[in-house]
């Protein structure tokens, strides 16, 4: 009897486990896809992506929980808090992120200063995963 609850619970700590792996990989997967969104760039002037050498996100990733050692586009992601924050460091905030099944839901806003101008540009992004590759369904900016 032992031996069978020992079994049975290594298979569903081993699913867990498995489910987390997945989620994680869908998480970082709608991170890159958030940071490199092709509307979202047209609307940034070409001297601030030029600044952009690394991501930067403001916050703590532990409400998200995706990859702090992600790699995009060969830029690292740099969380920063509070006193980090600079004129010179374009950064992005995630909001929300929602995914349930095959269905995600983003908010985030990417703030940068140009001219002396502060900008906040607000993104919502509705996905959907066919096929195991994550597609914009919808999208304001």
């Amino acid at each position: 009897m032992k031996k069978i609850f020992l079994l049975m619970l290594t298979f569903v700590m081993s699913n867990l486990y498995s489910q987390t792996i997945v989620s994680n990989t869908d998480k970082d997967v709608l991170v890159q896809k958030c940071l490199t969104f092709q509307p979202l760039l047209d609307k940034i002037p070409t001297q601030v992506q030029e600044m952009i050498t690394d991501y930067y996100i403001f916050g703590n990733n532990n409400e998200f929980n995706f990859s702090q050692n992600l790699i995009v586009n060969g830029k690292s992601i740099s969380f920063l808090s509070k006193g980090d924050l600079s004129p010179i460091k374009p950064y992005f905030i995630f909001f929300t992120m929602n995914v349930e099944n095959n269905n995600a839901f983003v908010r985030y806003y990417f703030n940068y200063t140009y001219n002396g101008v502060e900008t906040t540009i607000p993104i919502t992004i509705d996905f959907v995963k066919t096929n195991s590759v994550w597609q914009v369904l919808q999208h304001t900016i």
